[in-house]
């Protein structure tokens, strides 16, 4: 589970002069982010996954996938995931892939998608593309 805290004043805080605002955080900041996985095996034997975002009190339905699971912030280089990505997800089966991952804008959330198949030309990775955007609220 992701928790993005809140920005908290120092207890001796810098005059007003002296200050920085911090332009990097969000302006609406979200108290929980995580996926929720479940996969289950379809009639043909293979590993179907719901992929789902839980943002705070919300369950956003995202996709179905094969063999999805929660990629790991040190592996997110294998996958051309970006460094600032808050979460990511994706697995490989039967010669394809798909891979996703969440960024954040000021005001929303915005799921990113790449399919990657053994069959593609060579030199052509991860194409990711925004499937989905979550205003927060």
């Amino acid at each position: 589970m992701l928790v993005v805290p809140s920005i908290l004043p120092a207890c001796n805080p810098a005059p007003p002069s002296d200050r920085q605002t911090d332009t990097s955080q969000p302006a609406t900041p979200t108290s929980r982010l995580e996926w929720q996985l479940v996969t289950v095996e379809n009639d043909m034997g293979n590993p179907e996954t719901d992929i789902t975002l839980l943002v705070n009190d919300r369950a956003i339905f995202i996709e179905r996938a094969l063999n999805a699971s929660e990629i790991a912030p040190g592996d997110y280089a294998d996958y051309a995931i970006p460094t600032h990505a808050l979460l990511a997800a994706g697995g490989w089966w039967a010669g394809s892939g798909d891979y996703y991952y969440i960024d954040q804008t000021e005001n929303e959330l915005r799921v990113h998608h790449a399919v990657v198949d053994e069959m593609q030309p060579e030199g052509t990775g991860y194409e990711y593309r925004i499937i989905k955007t979550i205003t927060l609220d």
